[in-house]
């Protein structure tokens, strides 16, 4: 039987073992619950309410057509409705106003706590797969502390930390060989943004050529097992909304597409060359379509899957994804952070890789300008670099996994 002395000298060995990671961890926790009480969009906001209302009243599994606005796979619904019934129990009132500081908090703590959970994460991995602590935390510490990921996950309070959270931690769970895991983890994945459903399917394939078919569709099943689990009680009660609200097509209002990939600079040129914006969600499934069928082509004939083959391939999906998406906004680059910090751990000797990925760290200066106006010539050029930054990384993050062979 422990006692309360052992126990308490096996903290106090982990606390001075790990307390430069200990720190970070901290560091980069206090550092987004500064920005908790402020919020980007008061209209956003109250859809959370409004969405944690309708959960916490018992619409567990038919919401989406009382919240049209709620347009994402159920697991942040499911958060939110959590966040409104601690909420309620601190205020009896009966009356929770969308920008009360205590329902922020519990609304974007499960978010702050996948970012801190994701660098220990990304720790673990660098540290396993490298053999150099030092290392491990420096990598561990760029992703924490990134700008962008603290602005979006503290003050605008944006889910996708959660999605990236869970995608690496399935990137590490594959390389420590435990794929029933790493499945499950996709499958979580998937649960919580449309972005993830093409990794499921494209890791499905890698393992299928690499351990056998066995292995290979055990994870398809599991990975995609989790997603119908969470979407069988919608297509019972709710189908007709569910569907409109998970199948990606393009938005009504074209100012949401002017933010960054291939659709945005068809759009922002638009209004220079008139015809040239796309009118419909169909080439962006072409060209996506396309090039998963390339990254397949190439990742399924590697000789072996090294951690480096494993989280370029999650690399190049979120790269991917942010060059043909029709519908980009700010935040998705948060999608792509995770891997780039491991990648960079993981090629550290290799150059060319920190020079072509480093700027993505970066990619929240272009949004502070003050030229976010599509009838000017200077957002058209604006979004052209991006495009082209997302483009030159997805095909660098191809070729380091062909070069990893």
């Amino acid at each position: 039987m422990l006692s309360w002395q052992h126990i308490t000298g096996n903290v106090k060995r982990f606390v001075i073992q790990n307390r430069i990671l200990l720190l970070l961890v901290s560091g980069a926790f206090f550092a987004r619950l500064w920005f908790v009480p402020a919020w980007y969009s008061p209209i956003e906001i109250r859809n959370w309410v409004k969405t944690g209302y309708t959960v916490a009243s018992g619409h567990l599994t038919d919401f989406y057509h009382l919240v049209p606005q709620y347009r994402y796979p159920p697991v942040w619904g499911y958060l939110l409705g959590l966040a409104y019934q601690l909420d309620a129990l601190i205020d009896t009132s009966g009356r929770i106003s969308p920008f009360d500081a205590t329902f922020l908090l519990f609304a974007k703590l499960p978010i702050i706590l996948a970012d801190l959970l994701a660098g220990l994460v990304i720790y673990k991995l660098i540290k396993n797969a490298m053999g150099n602590q030092k290392q491990a935390l420096f990598v561990s510490g760029l992703y924490l502390f990134n700008p962008w990921l603290v602005f979006v996950t503290g003050k605008w309070g944006h889910f996708d930390g959660i999605c990236a959270f869970f995608l690496i931690a399935a990137v590490y769970l594959l390389v420590q060989k435990r794929g029933r895991a790493s499945a499950l983890a996709t499958g979580l994945a998937m649960s919580t943004k449309q972005f993830a459903y093409p990794f499921g399917l494209v890791i499905s394939l890698l393992l299928w050529r690499k351990q056998g078919w066995r292995r290979g569709v055990m994870f398809f099943v599991i990975s995609y097992g989790v997603l119908a689990l969470f979407s069988t009680p919608f297509l019972i009660f709710d189908r007709e909304a569910y569907l409109d609200a998970l199948i990606y097509t393009l938005p009504d209002d074209d100012l949401l597409r002017t933010r960054a990939g291939i659709w945005a600079v068809f759009n922002a040129l638009e209004r220079f060359i008139p015809g040239t914006a796309v009118s419909g969600a169909v080439p962006f499934y072409v060209l996506y379509g396309i090039f998963l069928a390339i990254l397949v082509l190439f990742t399924v004939f590697k000789p072996e899957i090294a951690p480096s083959t494993i989280n370029d391939v999650a690399l190049t999906l979120s790269l991917t994804f942010l060059t043909f998406s029709p519908q980009i906004h700010t935040n998705y680059f948060v999608l792509c952070i995770p891997f780039i910090c491991t990648g960079i751990g993981l090629n550290h000797h290799k150059i060319w890789y920190a020079i072509t990925f480093l700027p993505f760290l970066c990619t929240w200066i272009y949004i502070t300008l003050p030229f976010e106006d599509p009838t000017r010539f200077i957002w058209l050029l604006i979004v052209t670099v991006v495009f082209i930054g997302t483009l030159f990384g997805m095909i660098a993050a191809l070729l380091s996994i062909i070069r990893h062979r």
